[in-house]
């Protein structure tokens, strides 16, 4: 089992919305958290910010258009990681146990 394989199986689920912390600064201003809360797909999670928005270079499979040029912070994002796994359970739960599965077996 190679990565690849999980994420082809997944389709994408990491490319659906991404968490980004906010500067404490953010965090302690009324005005700011109200601006935050007046978007739509975008939910206040404790210190962070989940932006819910695809990615515009995952195809209609599920699959990144760009995956060999596909920007360093993608390239860094850990498969079979705490937020590989919280993306999977957000937008494919159905196959979650069995995405920690094939993640089991590509870790051996």
């Amino acid at each position: 089992m190679k990565e690849k394989d999980v994420c082809n199986f997944c389709k994408g689920s990491c490319c659906k919305s991404f968490i980004i912390p906010l500067p404490a600064y953010w965090r302690a201003n009324e005005e700011i958290r109200g601006w935050i809360a007046s978007h739509n797909g975008i939910v206040m999670r404790g210190a962070d910010v989940e932006i819910n928005s695809k990615c515009s270079y995952l195809n209609e499979t599920g699959q990144c258009s760009i995956y060999g040029g596909r920007p360093k912070l993608c390239q860094a994002f850990k498969v079979g990681g705490q937020d590989c796994l919280n993306a999977v359970r957000k937008h494919n739960a159905e196959n979650y146990e069995t995405i920690v599965a094939m993640i089991k077996e590509m870790k051996n």
